[in-house]
């Protein structure tokens, strides 16, 4: 009977080690995941077009939500608060993304503006 006992004390003990083993290193594999997600956009964020920005849209939401949910339960308050640092850094990269294309746009409008008033000054038909 005490084998017995001592059995099952140490089948539970060891899906207790695997169960913790195995959420420590989805948090660890997740924390990773984000991070390298979140540091390749930083790098490239400047050349991504319209359909770039949605696919990554989609993969952040995936990795903020969805997996996210998957061991949200399991994180510190530390473990949150970095994940969350990483979370504003994408968010600061697609404001940054939204700002050069408006600075672009103005720039480009700029542009053809003074074009168009080169254009009057050098029309012959508008002169005196």
């Amino acid at each position: 009977m005490k084998s017995f006992n001592k059995n099952i004390i140490l089948t539970i003990l060891f899906v207790v080690i695997i169960l913790h083993t195995s959420c420590s290193s989805s948090k660890k594999q997740y924390y990773k995941d984000l991070q390298i997600f979140v540091t390749q956009v930083e790098k490239e964020y400047q050349n991504y077009t319209d359909k770039d920005w949605e696919n990554k849209t989609m993969e952040f939401d995936k990795l903020s939500k969805d997996r996210y949910s998957e061991i949200s339960s399991d994180l510190t308050m530390i473990e949150k608060n970095n994940i969350n640092e990483l979370f504003d850094r994408f968010e600061a990269c697609r404001d940054k993304a939204t700002i050069l294309e408006l600075k672009n746009g103005i720039k480009s409008g700029i542009k053809r503006a003074g074009k168009f008033i080169e254009n009057i000054l050098q029309d012959s038909t508008l002169v005196n």
